[in-house]
């Protein structure tokens, strides 16, 4: 009895997993994968991204010295700085907290920028600080999006497959 109840919980799950993947297989597209970053694109709106960059840590954190408020603020002035170069400003972000992760650390940022052509684009934010690597997965979408939120959970949603492997 207690087998037929694993096994029966485990074909839902994996019903489940199959489903959110054909959900996602059918509105995005891997539109890129060099060098240790994917980007995927909405195929009926290009301009909705969701990409995932893995980084192999140079140099391990310190968490005991660096604690987790200063070392977003760091972030934060970095990103500012470098997206400023191409042409991106007002970047802020409205929300951001720190998780505890199996691999180590995580940190959550969502928020608003302004790109180049002036158009207010909505990002959320994932950065993974583990021992051995970082990765960072991000989603942008236009701010006036109307079916916007859809594909952020469609793509995070996808994405926490790759997470976990």
């Amino acid at each position: 009895m207690m087998n037929f109840k694993i096994t029966t919980s485990l074909l839902i799950l994996l019903c489940f997993l199959n489903s959110a993947r054909a959900s996602f297989t059918a509105h995005w597209t891997l539109s890129s994968s060099i060098d240790g970053v994917k980007v995927w694109q909405v195929k009926s709106h290009p301009d909705i991204t969701g990409s995932w960059q893995e980084r192999v840590a140079t140099k391990k954190i310190d968490w005991s010295t660096q604690g987790k408020e200063s070392h977003f603020k760091s972030l934060e002035a970095q990103k500012k700085k470098m997206l400023s170069f191409v042409g991106i400003s007002d970047w802020q972000a409205h929300k951001y907290h720190w998780a505890p992760h199996p691999k180590g650390h995580e940190l959550n940022i969502e928020g608003q920028y302004t790109d180049s052509s002036g158009q207010k684009i909505t990002f959320k934010e994932i950065h993974i600080f583990a021992a051995d690597k970082t990765i960072q997965i991000l989603h942008t979408r236009l701010s006036s999006q109307k079916d916007g939120q859809q594909y952020s959970d469609e793509f995070f949603e996808f994405i926490q497959q790759e997470i976990k492997q």
